[in-house]
């Protein structure tokens, strides 16, 4: 998640914008731009060229928000099973706490 925006004009600013599944990202004129393995001002860089075919020496401005690209899944007898997003370095402890713990009746109670 990016905050993009151009110097100079506050009104262009565009909060929580998403880089895709494909790792780009599309901002006013400048559609599709690879942000996919790049650093802050390699983006920059090449968003700046693709704003400057429609503007005049565009400076943008990108302050990432968020990391929500990787991702955990919680499978087996816990209470929330599912896709969880890894946003910092967790314990196994903490990732079970996220699912909300164990499932209480873990013992099969089939007729013998």
């Amino acid at each position: 998640m990016l905050t993009l925006s151009v110097y100079g004009s506050p009104e262009l600013a565009r909060a929580e914008v998403a880089v895709g599944p494909d790792g780009r990202i599309s901002y006013l004129e400048a559609q599709d731009v690879m942000a996919a393995g790049l650093t802050i001002d390699e983006l920059r860089t090449k968003l700046d060229e693709a704003l400057g075919q429609y503007r005049r020496a565009p400076h943008s401005m990108i302050t990432p928000i968020a990391f929500k690209s990787k991702k955990y899944f919680m499978l087996g007898k816990v209470t929330t099973k599912g896709v969880f997003t890894l946003d910092r370095p967790l314990t196994v402890v903490e990732a079970l706490a996220r699912a909300h713990g164990l499932e209480n009746a873990l013992v099969d109670s089939e007729p013998g």
